[in-house]
């Protein structure tokens, strides 16, 4: 059952898309993303700025195929795709499997990964900047951040000059082998850690923060990307409040994080409601953007 609010934003999204479907102009690129896939437990269990955002998705990009499907859903063709690695996979904690099955994806189908709270400000077609499809891979910058202060706290100090790639969103086209080399190298990454065994609540919730990026996150990806020569896009693909207000017309998605996966989220840790801060993001996005 929808909000009354949802049904605002859907009815107003509608508009929006017809009125993209008739202005969008096409752009000569090397990848042109025919898919965007999103991935999470079920449609039920998603919030309001993540329904929004994938309906805007859906709106913005008319003529794209979007694809969102279950945990479930990817879960039997991981398996049946790496059956040496089976075990490993369902030990690993939810979201570090999340780091395997946004690869698989985007290895599978080709297209654009998207996490269910990135919240896209303007048709794919029109992202900034314009040369930023050019190649068969793209991977985003994590925005002003580097390796100090988020180095690995279990394998070897890393490249401080090494740019952070984000794992939220990227694309590649169908097949590529990079994914296939992130995949192995999760895995691999996993066993060395014994799997889910070091996630133990005593570490505290910082240090498990940092094992997760270092083990399937944006730590791993970063690494794997450096070592092979790709260099992420400085894209604007995870902006933050910041980023709004500095340069809010060279953002391309705005990144919204639950931290959903925390016992000591941050909704938690600030007593904040979950609901009314997704509302409250939403009219921020209204009254920068428009709808």
């Amino acid at each position: 059952m929808l909000t009354d609010y949802e049904v605002h934003w859907f009815d107003q999204l509608k508009q929006d898309a017809r009125s993209v479907a008739i202005t969008a102009t096409t752009k000569t690129s090397a990848m042109i993303i025919k898919r965007v896939t999103q991935i999470h437990s079920s449609y039920e269990r998603l919030g309001v700025f993540e329904r929004v955002s994938i309906e805007r998705w859906k709106a913005l990009n008319p003529d794209v195929d979007h694809k969102f499907i279950t945990d479930v859903d990817i879960d039997s063709w991981v398996e049946e795709r790496w059956p040496q690695y089976v075990d490993l996979y369902r030990n690993m904690f939810p979201i570090c499997r999340a780091g395997v099955q946004r690869l698989a994806v985007v290895l599978r189908w080709g297209g654009l990964y998207a996490d269910c709270g990135t919240y896209p400000i303007r048709p794919i077609d029109k992202f900034r900047p314009f040369d930023l499809w050019e190649g068969d891979l793209i991977m985003f910058k994590l925005k002003d951040r580097d390796h100090q202060g988020m180095v690995s706290i279990y394998g070897p100090k890393v490249d401080r000059h090494m740019k952070l790639t984000t794992d939220c969103i990227f694309a590649a086209e169908q097949g590529h082998p990079f994914l296939q080399i992130m995949i192995d190298a999760i895995f691999a990454r996993t066993a060395e850690r014994n799997g889910s065994g070091l996630y133990v609540e005593t570490d505290g919730t910082f240090r498990l923060r940092r094992w997760v990026f270092d083990t399937a996150g944006v730590h791993i990806y970063s690494e794997v990307a450096h070592k092979h020569g790709i260099i992420p896009r400085d894209g604007l693909a995870d902006a933050h409040d910041p980023d709004l207000i500095e340069r809010p017309y060279m953002c391309n998605t705005y990144r919204y994080s639950t931290e959903s996966w925390l016992k000591e989220n941050r909704f938690v840790r600030d007593g904040v409601d979950k609901v009314t801060d997704e509302l409250q993001n939403l009219n921020k996005l209204k009254r920068i953007y428009g709808v």
